[in-house]
């Protein structure tokens, strides 16, 4: 008898254990999250590897990890960055991704799931040179990641700059300049003053060294405007969490996304 109910508190102990693994039976802190970032994205359609819709981002760009990466979203807003750094105004994101075991959706995670092996390399020196890697929070500034995410939200802002409507091979031209603009990053080491004109350049001189962009210069012009704008507004934006959508009404509701 004993040795019965013994096996059955054993069983019971190991149930709980799997549960909990999986974030169920335990309180909400035990389910793991990602959050997607061009500024925290709320509202943000998550998509796992099989492209099947399983979450949307919170105010925070907070989602559950309840399946499995690599990751992709669409849809979703943010809050843009004036070029002095005050926040602007909440404009659509970007669509974006992250490889499979990253769990911090952002423009460089998008970089990166896009690049070929040895152009990730570079990417994750770039990376680990500006004092991050592709799973360091960037909704918070602070004096480690400042420049990572000046990288970032130039990255996003040329992304968030492609028209939709643009084609298949305008939007890969995009990518190709942003991951040439990284490889050029790739011995880096300045500080926050100074990657705001280091990365700026490197993004504007790819955009007018690629040839599908260089033929489309009202776009190009357009790109870079928008690369300028989010380097400078990130590099003036002080040490703290990134301006989120404001709470509007008395009934909790976030503003419009």
């Amino acid at each position: 008898m004993k040795q019965g109910i013994l096996g059955s508190v054993v069983k019971v102990a190991l149930l709980l254990v799997v549960l909990s693994a999986f974030g169920c039976g335990g309180d909400d802190d035990a389910t793991p999250t990602g959050k997607v970032v061009k500024g925290p994205v709320v509202g943000a359609t998550v998509k796992d590897k099989d492209g099947n819709a399983f979450a949307v981002t919170d105010l925070y760009g907070t989602f559950p990890l309840t399946s499995p990466g690599p990751y992709s979203t669409t849809g979703g807003r943010y809050v843009l960055l004036n070029r002095d750094g005050t926040p602007g105004a909440s404009v659509p994101a970007p669509a974006m991704k992250a490889p499979a075991g990253v769990s911090q959706i952002t423009p460089l995670s998008t970089l990166a799931a896009d690049a070929t092996p040895e152009q990730l390399d570079v990417i994750l020196t770039v990376l680990a040179n500006m004092g991050a890697d592709l799973d360091t929070d960037l909704s918070v500034k602070t004096s480690t990641n400042a420049v990572a995410i000046i990288f970032s939200e130039t990255v996003g802002a040329v992304l968030a700059s492609t028209p939709g409507s643009a084609s298949a091979a305008t939007k890969a031209a995009v990518t190709e300049a942003l991951i040439a603009a990284a490889l050029d990053l790739s011995e880096y080491a300045g500080t926050p003053a100074e990657s705001v004109t280091a990365i700026t350049t490197a993004v504007s001189d790819a955009i007018a060294g690629n040839a599908t962009l260089a033929a489309l210069p009202s776009l190009s012009a357009s790109l870079v405007s928008a690369a300028s704008t989010a380097a400078e507004g990130a590099g003036n934006y002080p040490e703290m969490p990134l301006p989120v959508i404001p709470t509007t009404g008395s009934n909790g509701g976030t503003g419009e996304f």
